[in-house]
């Protein structure tokens, strides 16, 4: 293994605030409201409360989604963090959350999907320069594409 790093200095544009409706697609609302604003990349964290989830609670190289799990209870977004990129020029919504159980106890991972049970309140921190995903095919995964064109 090397000491592979890829970076990039990026500018921050608007602050955009969504409020997430009870009923509503937690991740499609984010790409809704990303597309309809035109924002391509940009830093996602959020607070809430949703009643449906599935996540992905750790990864290996050879099954992605080896742990995958749904969950059907409600749970308090305690909080919603990940970024906004785009993969074959669609937005692409990346992110992780730690959610609350009733008792407090704590489930995390990689979101895959989430219905809002109360309510989403989302911000996101617009990137101005757009950043891509590629595929990973070593890593079965899509990572952050920041090679210098």
């Amino acid at each position: 293994m090397g000491n592979f790093l890829e970076t990039k200095i990026c500018r921050q544009g608007r602050i955009l605030a969504i409020y997430v409706q009870q009923g509503e697609d937690l991740l499609g609302s984010i790409k809704k409201a990303c597309t309809e604003h035109k924002i391509k990349s940009g830093i996602v964290t959020g607070i809430g409360a949703v009643g449906k989830a599935e996540l992905i609670g750790g990864k290996s190289t050879q099954k992605i989604d080896a742990f995958q799990k749904a969950y059907a209870e409600p749970l308090e977004i305690c909080p919603l963090v990940g970024n906004i990129t785009t993969l074959n020029g669609e937005t692409y919504v990346h992110v992780h959350a730690s959610l609350g159980k009733t008792e407090h106890g704590q489930l995390g991972g990689h979101v895959v999907s989430a219905e809002v049970s109360l309510a989403g309140e989302i911000f996101i921190i617009e990137i101005v320069d757009e950043i891509k995903r590629k595929r990973n095919d070593k890593i079965n995964m899509n990572v952050l594409d920041l090679e210098k064109k």
